[in-house]
């Protein structure tokens, strides 16, 4: 039908438009003709030939605006025929009887029906009945077909005279269950959606604050194309959905991970009630073993607390007896008990099932609890924590789960791991939420030359580290930036310019850059801005006009080697660790020293082994 009328539209037009043309064409020849058909015919002609053709040229227009139109009535009153049959069809699919309690549905002259047992306090309990005489004789085929369970029958549904699905909610219509028959109804059994798998939620419900457990309301499956769905919300009126698919009539079903590609990332999962109590008791626990010492570097009335580090390492060796994993939060901290967490990492790699306890100690007076669990395909961190209130007494601070979007373990012993966040559209923006963390432990010498030697410089606002140079390139260092480190490097605290000098001294300037750096006086200034009239470097906090923040910025340098040489000097090869681009080596280099008898040390050179000097960003002068 849809394609007659399309070819009959298509003449029309084309008639249409050659009656239009031929209108046009006898138009002007009227009018050419004019004078001397008026002096033949009279004024009165012209008007009526005139008049005609207009008429003409609106009849052959209208005609197709009116024939489409009718075309278009009759679609619409053809799709309301096929709704009223759709819901002629779905009201004789499922029937609800109010007045007789029953619930009823056909295949032919096959009739299934549920009918209320007994109810009471706004629950009903069903009996299942058949016919198979188009309902005119119904005969009890199950007595007990929710197996005890009372509430409002949810709906029938059959596929075959055997198989089909009953329903049955709560008395709230908050949560709801199914029950799948493949024997017409003489047994019934309720169906378990694996929900364990569920990693995701719909992303209306995840703004919502809704989480996976949120989702109990199972409603009647239906069928396309020789799969039957399950849709699971929240209650019987949401419409947000999670999908579970069947392939085998009902025996099995498994997320339908298709209908699931665009939801949120596993994410704020919720804890079970074993694992809540299993964590509160731990701190707790712990609590109990160093809770109590770390409450007196508390102040009064207020949330700070400043533990320092010699106490903090002298808890964790507490725990660490107690057969604790656990760590403090400074930068060359090793675990104690590091072992375990190796193990359990192994055994992931190797798909076995485990699961590791690590304990973190904050300066803050933060203790968190932190269980890693590998189910053999996904790997989940459990974490929890206890803090200090104004009144000086431990809370519960925090407790959630997520999932490890991805994760490796080094053969250098890094464990590293992203989980998962928010992402696009339920966020605008993601922040990816990254962790690098050292297993294997540090040797104390790589340690303590990690502190001494480099940790004050860092790669940020200095270039002393992220740089190639010798004593024949030393010029090209950023001696405006490195001031303030090696400043504090030397005198234990910030360096402060103040709101009145025009700049550092020119003695103090030049004499703390050559105790460090194989320069002189005469390089720094003919390198270095320098304000003669005031006998003075100019200098300036690192900020927004001289810095663009990157990822490498947020790196800390770690020895991984050193190599000490008979003419007193040692070179150093060092890592650029990097949380947030999860690499535990973003550059190598190697940084010569000079150390003298008395402790003080000169930096010589600096060299990039890998991946090379173009490689990474752009250096930005403090001044320039």
């Amino acid at each position: 039908m849809v394609a007659i009328a399309g070819v009959m539209a298509l003449l029309i037009m084309l008639l249409s438009g050659l009656g239009i043309v031929l209108a046009a064409v006898l138009g002007i020849a009227i009018y050419h003709n004019h004078e001397k058909r008026k002096k033949e015919h009279g004024k009165l002609w012209v008007r009526i030939s005139l008049w005609f053709v207009l008429a003409l040229g609106i009849v052959i227009i209208a005609f197709p605006i009116l024939f489409f139109g009718m075309m278009m009535l009759e679609d619409r009153e053809q799709e309301a025929k096929e709704v009223e049959k759709k819901q002629k069809v779905e009201e004789e699919a499922s029937v609800r009887d109010e007045e007789m309690n029953t619930m009823s549905m056909f295949i032919g002259n096959t009739g299934y029906r549920l009918i209320v047992a007994d109810a009471a306090a706004g629950s009903r309990f069903y009996q299942f009945e058949k016919s198979t005489d188009g309902g005119m004789n119904w005969i009890t085929v199950n007595e007990n077909p929710f197996d005890d369970s009372a509430g409002k029958a949810e709906g029938i549904v059959f596929f075959s005279e055997n198989y089909g699905y009953i329903g049955l909610a709560g008395a709230s219509e908050e949560y709801s269950s199914i029950y799948v028959t493949h024997d017409g109804g003489n047994c019934f059994s309720k169906i378990e959606l694996p929900m364990n798998l569920l990693k995701t939620v719909p992303i209306q419900a995840a703004q919502n604050g809704y989480t996976a457990a949120d989702f109990d309301y199972a409603k009647l499956p239906y069928e396309e194309n020789g799969r039957f769905f399950i849709e699971v919300t929240i209650n019987s009126t949401e419409t947000e959905e999670i999908v579970f698919v069947s392939e085998d009539n009902g025996v099995s079903w498994s997320l339908f991970e298709e209908g699931a590609s665009q939801w949120v990332e596993g994410f704020e999962i919720p804890l079970t009630p074993e694992e809540e109590q299993e964590a509160q008791e731990e701190l707790y626990d712990i609590l109990a073993i160093i809770g109590d010492d770390f409450l007196s570097y508390h102040e009064k009335d207020s949330y700070n607390t400043e533990i320092p580090e010699d106490k903090l390492e002298e808890k964790v060796k507490i725990l660490a007896e107690n057969g604790y994993t656990v760590k403090t939060e400074y930068v060359y901290s090793n675990i104690e008990n590091w072992e375990p967490l190796d193990a359990f990492l192994k055994h992931a790699e190797q798909g076995e099932k485990d699961k590791v306890l690590i304990i973190r100690l904050r300066t803050s007076g933060l203790i968190v609890r932190e269980e890693y669990v590998f189910d053999g395909n996904d790997m989940y961190v459990i974490s929890a924590g206890v803090c200090i209130n104004t009144e000086g007494a431990y809370i519960q601070s925090y407790r959630n789960k997520s999932r490890l979007k991805s994760w490796s373990y080094t053969e250098e012993g890094w464990f590293r791991y992203e989980l998962c966040v928010p992402e696009y559209p339920l966020v605008t923006e993601t922040v990816v939420d990254s962790v690098l963390l050292r297993v294997k432990p540090i040797s104390e010498d790589n340690r303590i030359a990690s502190e001494k030697y480099v940790y004050g410089l860092g790669y940020k606002g200095n270039n002393i580290l992220c740089t190639s140079w010798d004593t024949e390139t030393v010029e090209n260092l950023d001696f405006t930036g490195i001031y303030e480190y090696l400043y504090a490097m030397e005198y234990g605290k910030r360096f402060e310019l103040s709101d009145a000098a025009e700049g550092i001294q020119k003695d103090a300037f030049e004499s703390l850059l050559m105790k460090y750096l194989p320069v002189s006086s005469q390089q720094i200034r003919e390198s270095t801005e320098f304000d003669e009239e005031n006998n003075v470097y100019p200098w300036m906090h690192l900020g927004c006009g001289n810095y663009a923040p990157d990822s490498f910025g947020t790196s800390y340098p770690e020895v991984i080697d050193i190599k000490k040489h008979a003419d007193g000097t040692m070179t150093l090869t060092i890592h650029a660790v990097c949380e947030s681009l999860l690499s535990e080596a973003v550059i190598v280099h190697k940084l010569t020293i000079e150390e003298n008898a008395d402790g003080s040390f000169k930096y010589l050179k600096n060299e990039i082994l890998y991946p090379g000097e173009n490689e990474i960003p752009a250096y930005q002068y403090r001044i320039k």
